[in-house]
């Protein structure tokens, strides 16, 4: 096991590429101070591991939630064959967040789990309170709509159940403390692209995250706020989809 800030696996990625996973080397890779960071400055964000690992063939990597489910994270990730990432933010853990059920996808936080998904919003890591949150905001105003709130708990590889369930819904938008453009969501916007055919061109997507810019610094709050990703920017993203 190898523990790093999350900002400096940047300046390992190819030991991480060609010395671990070209080989499969079992090698799990802690990751602190994953996402913002806060009051570290520019370059101790850990905002660019995501978008690094969705380029690693076989990786696995958890994004843990909460206290628990990092407690969780750590030996399956010890326990799974080849390289693998345990990332998780600067601070005390976020609130414990128990599943209100579980599918093969991941673990449902909010929503209707049995009933046609109107917004898929799925959540990558320790931005899942803010999810909910948007979520409630939502069904709120539009209780007609069935916006259910997804941890996959492991976030890579990208599972087959999680395009599926992804493809079936109207509209997906993916939540992570990385880059939009090159994470997790940006990665599941791909598969479903390649699933996508004229007859059914498949869901609205909406990769929320962090611009492609160096983040002064301020404090994480601050920031995520800034980003949209506080729970009122999550909802005003999710309204924008109506």
């Amino acid at each position: 096991m190898v523990s790093l800030y999350a900002t400096f696996l940047n300046r390992a990625i190819d030991q991480l590429l060609l010395d671990i996973a070209l080989h499969g080397e079992d090698v799990t890779i802690t990751l602190d101070r994953a996402g913002v960071t806060g009051d570290d400055g520019p370059s101790h964000h850990g905002i660019w591991d995501l978008a690094l690992a969705t380029h690693v063939p076989g990786l696995s990597l958890w994004a843990p939630r909460d206290a628990a489910r990092l407690d969780a994270a750590v030996p399956a990730a010890l326990a799974t064959a080849g390289p693998s990432l345990v990332r998780f933010p600067k601070g005390a853990c976020p609130p414990e967040l128990p599943a209100l059920a579980q599918l093969p996808a991941g673990e449902v936080l909010a929503g209707d789990a049995g009933a046609p998904i109107d917004i898929l919003l799925v959540s990558i890591g320790a931005l899942a309170g803010r999810a909910v949150e948007a979520a409630a905001e939502i069904s709120q105003s539009h209780p007609d709509l069935n916006v259910l709130v997804l941890d996959p708990v492991q976030a890579l590889p990208l599972g087959e159940e999680l395009v599926d369930l992804a493809a079936s819904a109207r509209a997906v938008v993916t939540l992570e403390d990385g880059l939009a453009e090159s994470g997790i969501g940006a990665a599941l916007g791909t598969r479903l692209a390649g699933c996508a055919t004229l007859a059914a061109p498949g869901p609205v997507l909406r990769p929320l995250g962090i611009e492609r810019e160096f983040i002064p610094h301020s404090k994480r709050d601050a920031i995520l706020a800034a980003q949209g990703l506080d729970a009122d920017g999550i909802a005003k993203s999710l309204r924008d989809l109506l």
